[in-house]
Parts: C-alpha cells; sequence; structure tokens
C-alpha cells in the first residue's frame, strides 16, 4: 500500500482512496461503505497484502436491455484483505531447496546454515542435493531448521547458487 486516504463523499459517509503498487505498477481503488469499515484497517501505507476479490461488470444491465455491440464496462470488485505475512503461512506447505553437488564446500555450508539460522520462521524445509555426473538425486527433510519465507531469503538462496520451489497447500 503506497497511499490510503479517508475522504468524506458528498452525501456524508466516509471512503477510501487507496493505491497499491506491485511489480506492474500502481493501482488505485475507491472503497465505500461496509468495504471501506471492514478493509480500511488493514489498507495502510506501508502494509503488504493479499487481495482476493472479482472482475465482474460495473454495472449490471439485464440481457434484453443491452444494445446490440455494446461493451460492458468491468471493474474490480475486492471482496478479502489479508497481510500478506499472515497468508504465506495459510497458503505455503514447504520450501523445496534443490542444491548441486558442484556447490557443496565448507563455505557454502556455513554461508546456508547462517542464512537458515537468521531467516528462521515457520515453513518447513525439504532439501534435494542433485550430482549431474551419475544423475542422482537425494531427498532430506530436515526437522531441526525451518524458515520465513521472505523475499530477502529468497535473494540470498539465489545469490548462493540454490535453486527453489515454493510448494502450496
Amino acid at each position: 500500500v503506497t497511499d490510503s486516504k479517508i475522504i468524506t463523499t458528498k452525501s456524508g459517509p466516509p471512503s477510501l482512496s487507496v493505491t497499491i503498487e506491485d511489480f506492474s505498477g500502481p493501482c488505485e481503488f475507491r472503497l465505500f461503505g461496509k468495504d471501506c469499515e471492514k478493509m480500511l484497517p488493514l489498507l495502510q501505507i506501508h502494509n503488504q497484502v493479499h487481495i482476493d476479490g472479482e472482475i465482474k461488470p460495473r454495472f449490471y444491465v439485464r440481457p434484453a436491455d443491452r444494445k446490440p455491440g455494446e461493451k460492458l464496462q468491468y471493474a474490480f470488485k475486492m471482496q478479502q484483505v489479508r497481510l500478506l505475512g499472515n497468508v504465506a503461512r495459510e497458503m505455503i506447505k514447504y520450501l523445496d531447496i534443490k542444491i548441486t553437488t558442484e556447490l557443496l564446500n565448507d563455505h557454502f555450508r556455513k554461508s546456508l546454515v547462517s542464512l537458515l539460522k537468521e531467516y528462521k520462521g515457520v515453513t518447513a524445509i525439504q532439501m534435494s542435493l542433485f550430482d549431474k555426473e551419475t544423475n542422482y538425486n537425494i531427498l532430506f527433510h530436515t526437522q531441526k531448521y525451518s524458515v520465513n519465507v521472505c523475499r530477502d531469503f529468497l535473494y540470498e538462496l539465489t545469490e548462493l547458487g540454490i535453486t527453489y520451489e515454493v510448494k502450496t497447500k
């Protein structure tokens, strides 16, 4: 959420103008009535949110009243807003970390353990070790470590040369 303003409508009740930005750019939404009341606490500046909604015609027009060739206007209707951190816990089953044998050395092991300790969390980890020469793939499940799957952690995994896959429920 990059901007959030409470605005009083002409008829008196408050509405919310909120700008949400992702990798594709900013998008502005207006919320009124019960939607405004329900979602206002979560749509505050700097909150990272997950939005569920649907795209539907902006105004309902009975099929019998539609003019031939007339295009309907569509709008996105927010149905639920949740904090992104909570959604991750609910939706992620485990993190599958893929390591190749070429990466293995003492420095790599220490860096990986340090990273797992730094980003301690609740998401289970599965590791697979792949040897290109023999084509063997060995799966490991760790109960000692669980992590907080976040952008910084995933970036640092990539910097170590590790590929990963987030497995959802």
